[in-house]
């Protein structure tokens, strides 16, 4: 007695059922971590933390330029002062930077290489790479040339060196950290003469 072969459909056992049903969680959970991880959703307002105090401070672009930055130590040869602050928060991810140090590859331009971590407070992983940096340089943004990708894995800190190539004779540039674009804001320094 053989029954109908179009009376048994997959949908109409248990295991198709659970099947389909983990499938459609798995595919939902995968898109919420993407759009959380990109900022699509969760995301919140960037914030600046004083390096100084400790304490967050929120932090409003505004049109006005940045101002002039105040060394917070003297700098070697061959490194830029950093200024007071160095950190910015976007999200559950902060940017602090470590170093900075500048060099004449060729006689018409100059290397600037920041020495970044980056630290995650969130349960997820995230990229830490070039598309969150951009540097101001004579009020254009230019992306950097270090091929910077890496993976920080939650609620952890990872260390990389963000390179830009700028023309020489540049007195002073802007760091965008995190968040990058026209109106956001920034680090400013004063590169050394020569």
């Amino acid at each position: 007695m053989d029954e109908d072969p179009k009376s048994k459909s997959w949908w109409n056992t248990l295991p198709g059922v659970l099947t389909a049903v983990a499938a459609v969680i798995a595919a939902v959970t995968a898109l919420v971590s993407t759009l959380h991880q990109t900022g699509w959703i969760g995301a919140k307002a960037p914030t600046s933390l004083s390096t100084a105090t400790g304490t967050a401070v929120a932090s409003t672009p505004t049109s006005t330029p940045p101002p002039n930055p105040t060394p917070a130590a003297p700098a070697t040869p061959g490194s830029i002062a950093l200024p007071a602050q160095t950190t910015f928060s976007y999200g559950k991810l902060s940017y602090q930077i470590l170093s900075a140090r500048v060099a004449h590859p060729t006689p018409d331009t100059l290397s600037l290489r920041f020495t970044i971590r980056m630290t995650s407070d969130d349960q997820y992983e995230a990229n830490f790479w070039d598309a969150s940096f951009r540097l101001r340089v004579n009020g254009v943004l230019q992306a950097p040339v270090s091929n910077l990708n890496k993976v920080v894995a939650g609620n952890s800190s990872t260390d990389g060196v963000v390179e830009f190539v700028v023309p020489s004779g540049t007195a002073q540039v802007e760091l965008q950290m995190g968040e990058v674009g026209n109106g956001k804001p920034g680090v400013a320094m004063v590169l050394p003469a020569g």
